[in-house]
């Protein structure tokens, strides 16, 4: 799991790129449905597959995925050309 510092950049980063654009869904989503930079907001269901880690995202941009050989919800943001890879979910820990 990641400390509250990291938290809060992770956070701040998210809300940085997303700034106050807005996805909402009524249906159940499942992730490669969409693309685009904003909030997701569904009352369904969020599906994510299981996949190898990706690539950096481009500075400004974020990814966030299932990873495959662990299980865990993980994340990257790069900001500035910097790229930080955090772990939302450890499933280890779960």
């Amino acid at each position: 799991m990641i400390d509250e510092e990291t938290r809060a950049e992770v956070h701040q980063a998210v809300a940085d790129v997303l700034g106050s654009k807005r996805l909402e869904f009524d249906e159940p989503v499942r992730a490669p449905a969409f693309i685009g930079i904003g909030d997701l907001v569904t009352h369904g269901v969020v599906r994510l597959s299981s996949s190898a880690t990706p690539a950096d995202p481009a500075s400004g941009d974020g990814v966030v995925w299932m990873d495959s050989t662990s299980g865990d919800l993980k994340c990257k943001l790069n900001l500035g050309g910097t790229t930080k890879t955090a772990t939302l979910a450890d499933w280890s820990a779960l």
